[in-house]
């Protein structure tokens, strides 16, 4: 406030209106980003020039904020919120130009009197004011808010041996984990089977439900649900063997040969068999060996990758009994040569025997020593029995019982002849009286055959027999019985 002359337009008017002497000169200020409008004013009159301070209070510029959107646990924001902020002016003719501000550090700015700046993530620390057109500013306000949004991540860690399929083929142990990069995690627990929460546990053998949940220290919870499959046990085999079993480990008829697998908890993947040494291939139905040496091996996997392999399992086959090369018949004291051969199994024991068909002679009779495929021999006799009975003329067995390792039986039947001695003719006939009538030669052997034939039958039960014809024909010397 000074004093001036009153010669200038606007004039200074007197209380009744009319031009005064002199004019005091009012001006108001409010200083730029004075909250309070606060001035200091002075005035002048003539010569005498005095400062006055005095207080004038005006109404500043202000701004308001308001979080929008925040659902709040635990002091953060589960949901992504806004923050509206709103300039105001009091003073008339004026008005808010613009609101700015700071979010972490990073400016923001809106031309107007309102703005709404959207959080992020995590921290969210804000200045903010609002630029008023009387030149000033509203005093800066300040806002802090934490967000997450997002739930914790989660999973297992899992100690096992890993097999095929997603299955493990050891004990499994699973303990849970979980992160969260934002307000932390606050737990994270596994429950098996719908069972109770824990944090850690060992699985055997069996199929396991898996539910996983972590929550963090915002209230944000996360699930999952995964399978985890144990099998440790490896598949069963069985093998079944149908044949007669002969001697020495052998099988004396043919054989069949088969095999079944089980698997309780993943099931059989696949079943394959090697035969004879081949590579293994898949086994479809079971299979037959014939006479030989055999070998035959399964493989079994079961869907978990867990193999059983049997081992090498040995199969020994003769369905055939010896063969025995022996003469149809000769005389006694002649010297005949005989062979037997088993080219299966081999040959095992070897027994000969002399004897008359009704057995009222004691039987002469030797075993032999044999192996191998082969054997030749000789026989001789000279007509004792043995008890030193000599044979009478007629015709005597002669019988091979041939053995291979197998417990094949043969038996062949030869015959050897007593001739009759050399008879001297007497020139004088016999005398009537005798009353004796030769039998016929033919009627003797037809009764002898049928003698022999009934004996042969006896040694036939347990053996194949080779019996020479009862037409004593040399070419044909043999009659089979089973």
């Amino acid at each position: 406030m000074w004093a001036r002359d009153n010669d200038k337009a606007p004039y200074c008017l007197d209380k009744k209106g009319n031009k005064a002497d002199d004019c005091i000169v009012c001006e108001w200020k409010r200083k730029p980003g004075n909250a309070c409008g606060d001035a200091t004013y002075s005035y002048k009159l003539g010569t005498k020039s005095e400062v006055v301070e005095t207080t004038v209070n005006l109404d500043p510029a202000t701004i308001s904020s308001s979080l929008q959107n925040c659902n709040s646990n635990n002091g953060w924001c589960t949901t992504l919120p806004t923050l509206s902020l709103s300039g105001s002016e009091p003073i008339s003719g004026y008005n808010i130009l613009a609101v700015e501000g700071s979010l972490n550090g990073q400016t923001f700015a809106c031309s107007g009197s309102t703005c709404d700046v959207p959080l992020n993530e995590g921290n969210n620390d804000f200045t903010f004011w609002a630029l008023s057109s009387y030149g000033d500013s509203s005093e800066m306000g300040t806002l802090s808010a934490k967000v997450d949004t997002v739930s914790p991540a989660l999973g297992l860690d899992i100690i096992a041996t890993s097999g095929s399929n997603g299955w493990y083929v050891s004990p499994a142990t699973i303990t849970t984990i979980g992160s969260d990069s934002t307000s932390g995690l606050s737990s994270v627990f596994l429950s098996v089977d719908n069972g109770a929460w824990i944090s850690s546990t060992t699985l055997n053998e069996g199929m396991y439900s898996i539910v996983v949940q972590a929550e963090d220290n915002a209230g944000n919870i996360a699930n999952s649900t995964t399978t985890i499959s144990v099998d440790t046990t490896t598949p069963t085999i069985d093998v079944s063997v149908n044949g007669t079993t002969g001697s020495n480990g052998w099988y004396s008829s043919s054989m069949q040969v088969s095999a079944t697998s089980n698997d309780a908890t993943s099931g059989v993947a696949s079943l394959e068999s090697s035969l004879d040494g081949g590579v293994y291939q898949a086994y479809t139905s079971p299979f037959s060996f014939a006479d030989g040496y055999h070998t035959v091996q399964f493989k079994a996997v079961d869907r978990a990758g867990n193999e059983t392999e049997t081992s090498i399992q040995e199969f020994y086959v003769d369905t055939i009994a010896p063969a025995v090369d022996l003469p149809a018949q000769w005389e006694v004291n002649d010297t005949i040569t005989y062979k037997v051969q088993d080219d299966g199994s081999g040959l095992f024991a070897l027994r000969i025997v002399i004897e008359d068909e009704d057995e009222k002679f004691a039987k002469v009779a030797w075993d032999e020593a044999v192996s191998g495929k082969k054997f030749k021999s000789e026989i001789i006799w000279d007509g004792k029995f043995k008890d030193g009975t000599i044979a009478p003329p007629g015709e005597y067995l002669v019988w091979i019982k041939a053995s291979d390792a197998a417990g094949n039986e043969r038996i062949t039947l030869g015959r050897v002849i007593v001739p009759q001695p050399l008879a001297s003719f007497s020139l004088i006939q016999p005398s009537k009286s005798s009353g004796e009538i030769p039998t016929p030669p033919a009627d003797r052997g037809k009764r002898h055959h049928r003698r022999s034939h009934q004996c042969l039958h006896r040694y036939c039960a347990s053996a194949s027999c080779d019996f020479p014809s009862a037409t004593r024909d040399s070419h044909s010397n043999s009659l089979s019985c089973a």
